[in-house]
Protein backbone atom coordinates (compact mmCIF):
# COMPACT_ATOMS: atom_id res chain seq x y z
CA UNK A 1 0.00 0.00 0.00
CA UNK A 2 1.08 3.32 -0.93
CA UNK A 3 0.10 6.48 0.09
CA UNK A 4 -3.12 4.72 2.35
CA UNK A 5 -4.42 3.22 -1.31
CA UNK A 6 -4.27 0.51 -3.42
CA UNK A 7 -1.44 0.52 -5.95
CA UNK A 8 -4.28 -1.37 -8.33
CA UNK A 9 -6.47 2.05 -7.95
CA UNK A 10 -3.50 4.68 -8.73
CA UNK A 11 -3.11 6.10 -11.77
CA UNK A 12 0.46 6.08 -11.79
CA UNK A 13 2.82 3.39 -11.20
CA UNK A 14 4.21 3.49 -7.65
CA UNK A 15 6.57 0.86 -6.26
CA UNK A 16 5.20 -1.28 -3.96
CA UNK A 17 7.76 -3.12 -1.37
CA UNK A 18 7.14 -6.15 0.20
CA UNK A 19 8.58 -7.32 3.42
CA UNK A 20 7.03 -10.70 4.58
CA UNK A 21 8.34 -13.49 6.74
CA UNK A 22 7.27 -16.75 5.64
CA UNK A 23 6.93 -18.08 8.96
CA UNK A 24 2.86 -19.22 8.81
CA UNK A 25 3.52 -22.40 7.80
CA UNK A 26 6.19 -24.19 10.00
CA UNK A 27 6.53 -26.80 7.13
CA UNK A 28 5.89 -27.33 3.35
CA UNK A 29 5.45 -30.62 1.42
CA UNK A 30 7.19 -31.32 -2.04
CA UNK A 31 6.19 -34.10 -3.77
CA UNK A 32 7.48 -34.94 -7.31
CA UNK A 33 4.18 -37.24 -8.47
CA UNK A 34 5.51 -40.03 -10.64
CA UNK A 35 9.15 -39.44 -9.86
CA UNK A 36 8.40 -40.99 -6.39
CA UNK A 37 9.58 -37.81 -4.28
CA UNK A 38 8.21 -36.97 -1.21
CA UNK A 39 9.72 -34.51 0.99
CA UNK A 40 9.14 -32.02 3.93
CA UNK A 41 11.23 -28.75 4.71
CA UNK A 42 10.68 -26.43 7.48
CA UNK A 43 11.35 -23.09 6.67
CA UNK A 44 13.32 -19.60 7.47
CA UNK A 45 12.76 -17.72 4.81
CA UNK A 46 12.19 -13.98 4.20
CA UNK A 47 10.52 -11.85 0.64
CA UNK A 48 11.88 -8.43 0.37
CA UNK A 49 11.65 -6.19 -2.81
CA UNK A 50 9.22 -4.81 -4.77
CA UNK A 51 6.15 -6.84 -6.30
CA UNK A 52 8.12 -6.40 -9.66
CA UNK A 53 11.70 -7.52 -7.93
CA UNK A 54 10.65 -9.44 -4.90
CA UNK A 55 13.73 -10.99 -3.48
CA UNK A 56 13.73 -14.53 -1.58
CA UNK A 57 16.54 -15.23 0.76
CA UNK A 58 16.50 -18.03 4.06
CA UNK A 59 17.23 -21.77 4.11
CA UNK A 60 14.96 -24.50 3.78
CA UNK A 61 15.90 -27.51 6.07
CA UNK A 62 14.74 -31.39 5.80
CA UNK A 63 12.31 -32.37 8.45
CA UNK A 64 12.06 -36.11 6.54
CA UNK A 65 10.87 -37.45 3.32
CA UNK A 66 11.93 -40.45 0.42
CA UNK A 67 12.45 -40.92 -2.92
CA UNK A 68 11.26 -44.04 -4.89
CA UNK A 69 13.89 -45.21 -7.17
CA UNK A 70 13.22 -48.22 -9.71
CA UNK A 71 10.99 -49.25 -6.55
CA UNK A 72 13.51 -48.63 -4.53
CA UNK A 73 13.25 -46.39 -1.60
CA UNK A 74 16.07 -43.85 -0.25
CA UNK A 75 15.87 -42.17 2.82
CA UNK A 76 16.41 -38.13 2.52
CA UNK A 77 19.15 -37.37 5.41
CA UNK A 78 17.28 -34.77 7.54
CA UNK A 79 21.16 -32.81 7.85
CA UNK A 80 20.23 -31.59 3.65
CA UNK A 81 19.20 -28.20 3.30
CA UNK A 82 18.09 -26.03 0.30
CA UNK A 83 19.58 -22.18 0.49
CA UNK A 84 16.34 -19.91 -1.17
CA UNK A 85 17.12 -17.47 -3.79
CA UNK A 86 14.84 -15.60 -6.09
CA UNK A 87 16.30 -17.35 -9.30
CA UNK A 88 16.74 -21.00 -9.79
CA UNK A 89 20.37 -20.33 -11.16
CA UNK A 90 20.99 -19.12 -7.37
CA UNK A 91 19.28 -21.53 -5.12
CA UNK A 92 21.63 -24.09 -3.73
CA UNK A 93 20.94 -27.93 -2.94
CA UNK A 94 22.45 -30.12 -0.54
CA UNK A 95 20.33 -32.91 -0.08
CA UNK A 96 21.60 -36.66 0.72
CA UNK A 97 19.28 -39.61 0.28
CA UNK A 98 20.81 -42.90 1.78
CA UNK A 99 19.21 -46.61 1.19
CA UNK A 100 20.40 -49.37 3.47
CA UNK A 101 20.79 -53.10 1.73
CA UNK A 102 22.37 -56.04 3.35
CA UNK A 103 25.81 -55.15 0.98
CA UNK A 104 26.44 -51.52 0.57
CA UNK A 105 24.69 -48.87 2.05
CA UNK A 106 23.41 -46.68 -1.33
CA UNK A 107 23.63 -42.67 -0.99
CA UNK A 108 22.44 -40.31 -3.89
CA UNK A 109 23.91 -37.11 -3.41
CA UNK A 110 22.09 -33.60 -5.04
CA UNK A 111 24.10 -30.84 -5.06
CA UNK A 112 24.88 -27.42 -7.48
CA UNK A 113 21.28 -25.32 -8.06
CA UNK A 114 17.84 -25.82 -8.99
CA UNK A 115 18.54 -24.78 -12.50
CA UNK A 116 21.77 -27.25 -13.08
CA UNK A 117 21.64 -30.09 -10.15
CA UNK A 118 24.28 -32.74 -10.11
CA UNK A 119 23.59 -35.76 -8.95
CA UNK A 120 25.92 -38.04 -7.31
CA UNK A 121 25.96 -41.82 -6.69
CA UNK A 122 28.26 -43.49 -3.73
CA UNK A 123 28.28 -46.07 -1.69
CA UNK A 124 29.45 -48.03 1.45
CA UNK A 125 32.23 -49.55 0.55
CA UNK A 126 33.05 -47.61 -2.04
CA UNK A 127 32.00 -48.99 -5.71
CA UNK A 128 31.76 -47.28 -9.44
CA UNK A 129 28.26 -46.39 -9.87
CA UNK A 130 27.12 -49.11 -12.26
CA UNK A 131 27.92 -51.85 -9.35
CA UNK A 132 26.13 -49.64 -7.18
CA UNK A 133 22.87 -49.59 -9.32
CA UNK A 134 23.42 -53.23 -9.76
CA UNK A 135 23.47 -53.91 -6.46
CA UNK A 136 20.25 -51.89 -5.72
CA UNK A 137 18.63 -52.90 -8.29
CA UNK A 138 19.57 -56.49 -8.30
CA UNK A 139 21.37 -57.51 -5.40
CA UNK A 140 24.58 -58.82 -7.69
CA UNK A 141 27.29 -57.77 -9.48
CA UNK A 142 26.67 -55.95 -12.81
CA UNK A 143 29.23 -58.88 -14.55
CA UNK A 144 26.32 -61.17 -13.33
CA UNK A 145 23.47 -59.37 -14.59
CA UNK A 146 21.48 -60.71 -18.01
CA UNK A 147 21.77 -58.31 -21.33
CA UNK A 148 17.96 -57.29 -20.34
CA UNK A 149 18.99 -56.51 -16.71
CA UNK A 150 21.99 -54.26 -18.47
CA UNK A 151 20.08 -52.59 -20.55
CA UNK A 152 17.60 -51.59 -17.82
CA UNK A 153 20.50 -50.68 -15.53
CA UNK A 154 22.07 -48.39 -18.11
CA UNK A 155 17.88 -46.81 -18.72
CA UNK A 156 17.85 -46.34 -14.94
CA UNK A 157 21.18 -44.71 -14.61
CA UNK A 158 20.31 -41.93 -17.45
CA UNK A 159 16.73 -41.34 -15.29
CA UNK A 160 19.64 -40.65 -12.42
CA UNK A 161 21.46 -38.68 -14.60
CA UNK A 162 24.58 -40.33 -13.26
CA UNK A 163 27.91 -42.00 -15.01
CA UNK A 164 27.75 -45.99 -15.73
CA UNK A 165 29.40 -47.83 -18.46
CA UNK A 166 27.52 -47.88 -21.91
CA UNK A 167 25.95 -50.87 -22.84
CA UNK A 168 27.52 -52.23 -25.71
CA UNK A 169 25.52 -53.36 -29.01
CA UNK A 170 26.87 -56.39 -28.88
CA UNK A 171 26.15 -57.27 -25.47
CA UNK A 172 22.46 -58.74 -26.89
CA UNK A 173 23.89 -61.54 -29.62
CA UNK A 174 23.96 -65.02 -28.23
CA UNK A 175 20.86 -64.14 -25.55
CA UNK A 176 17.64 -66.17 -25.69
CA UNK A 177 14.00 -65.61 -25.08
CA UNK A 178 11.80 -68.39 -23.71
CA UNK A 179 7.89 -67.42 -24.81
CA UNK A 180 6.33 -71.06 -24.45
CA UNK A 181 7.87 -73.53 -26.82
CA UNK A 182 9.10 -70.68 -29.13
CA UNK A 183 12.81 -70.25 -28.35
CA UNK A 184 14.22 -66.82 -30.16
CA UNK A 185 18.22 -65.98 -30.24
CA UNK A 186 19.55 -62.79 -30.59
CA UNK A 187 21.86 -63.57 -33.74
CA UNK A 188 22.85 -59.81 -34.84
CA UNK A 189 23.40 -56.59 -32.93
CA UNK A 190 21.20 -53.95 -31.46
CA UNK A 191 19.77 -51.08 -34.16
CA UNK A 192 20.34 -47.86 -32.76
CA UNK A 193 18.18 -45.36 -32.95
CA UNK A 194 18.85 -41.95 -34.56
CA UNK A 195 16.66 -38.55 -34.27
CA UNK A 196 17.45 -35.61 -36.29
CA UNK A 197 17.48 -32.12 -34.04
CA UNK A 198 17.99 -29.85 -36.68
CA UNK A 199 16.30 -29.21 -39.53
CA UNK A 200 17.68 -31.13 -42.48
CA UNK A 201 18.49 -29.63 -46.04
CA UNK A 202 15.34 -30.98 -48.41
CA UNK A 203 13.74 -32.83 -45.52
CA UNK A 204 14.43 -36.09 -44.47
CA UNK A 205 14.41 -39.39 -46.87
CA UNK A 206 12.48 -42.34 -46.90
Amino acid sequence: VAGGISPVGQRRTHPTVVDLTALDHPTVFVSGGRRGLDLELSLDAHVGGTTSKPVLTGVARVVRGDYDFAGKRFEFDDRGFVTLATSPQNIRLNLTAVREDPSLTAAVRIMGTAAKPEVTLTSTPVLPSDEILSQVLFGRSAAQLSPLEAAQLVIEAVVLDVDVAPFGEQAWVGSQVAIGDVVITVDSPTVRCAMPLRAQPGGIGR
